[in-house]
């Protein structure tokens, strides 16, 4: 290769690179301006919708609610150990006490029962200073899954109490069970409520003996109420309505349904009354 091929060489080489330097340049001017253009639409829309923004921000943001607390009951406590938890003022404690007695709260407690307490920023301002404080607006105390009591503060700074019923939903769920080595484990099987269990197993009694007459293979088939919340949590479980043995192949059914004086019983499918015998098949369900 001569001194001319080597020249020409290198003018190739270095047009080449000045043209991917171009290229680069103007791919970069090109970013700059679309950056340049997204900052300026997204800045001129917050001022130009101000609201909007401060909406916006306030609908995804998360507020720190400092005025709702739950305590559960634990052993060993008292309304006023746990009223004193929140530090509540001693003249609030008692007028609190005082409503909590018309209602026997104190009676009511149970281990586990929840307490609600919701509260009431109270603004003072002074000449140069301004607090901040929370005074206690109601108090709810759930007593079972269909019962709470509330006790409110009025605007004269007094404590009235309420016996509340908790909304709920009542649905109908059907319930079946194969007895495989006892009733007493298949009836456990359904999860329902232990009384339940029992009345159907006091309204059978009159016909079934449950330490003869049920065998493996035989079936249960029960429909349950359950009642739910109004935001659609299970609370518990209600009345067995209907319960049908089949024993052997033969079926024995029953069915709930209130006398005339408003008495709920069981009947048999010919609608005779079940009597409930002073002696029945010994089994536990608990």
């Amino acid at each position: 290769m001569n001194n001319q091929e080597i020249v020409n060489y290198q003018r190739r080489i270095n047009s080449h690179f000045f043209s991917k330097l171009f290229f680069s340049y103007i791919l970069l001017a090109i970013f700059l301006v679309i950056l340049t253009f997204t900052a300026m639409s997204i800045n001129n829309f917050f001022f130009a919708n101000p609201e909007h923004y401060q909406n916006e921000l306030l609908e995804n943001s998360e507020e720190d609610d400092n005025s709702h607390y739950e305590i559960f009951v634990r052993p060993g406590d008292s309304l006023y150990k746990i009223l004193k938890s929140q530090d509540i003022t001693n003249n609030e404690v008692t007028k609190i006490i005082d409503a909590a007695k018309k209602v026997e709260l104190t009676k009511k407690l149970k281990i586990g029962n929840k307490f609600e307490f919701e509260y009431d920023t109270v603004i003072k301002e002074n000449s140069d200073l301004t607090t901040e404080t929370q005074s206690l607006k109601t108090l709810t105390y759930n007593i079972d899954c269909s019962q709470k009591i509330e006790i409110t503060r009025n605007e004269n700074d007094d404590y009235v109490d309420h016996i509340l019923d908790v909304p709920l939903r009542k649905k109908l769920a059907k319930h079946t069970a194969i007895i495989d080595s006892s009733f007493l484990e298949a009836a456990k099987s359904l999860k329902l409520s232990t009384n339940s269990l029992i009345k159907i197993v006091k309204a059978f009694s009159h016909k079934i003996d449950f330490q003869r007459n049920i065998k493996r293979g035989d079936k249960i088939e029960l429909i349950a109420e359950k009642f739910y919340t109004e935001n659609g949590e299970f609370s518990h479980h209600g009345n067995i309505i209907f319960a049908s043995l089949i024993l052997s192949g033969k079926k024995h059914s029953i069915y709930m349904y209130p006398h005339s004086n408003g008495v709920l019983e069981y009947f048999t499918t010919d609608a005779q009354s079940v009597k409930r015998p002073s002696q029945t098949s010994s089994i536990r369900l608990y």
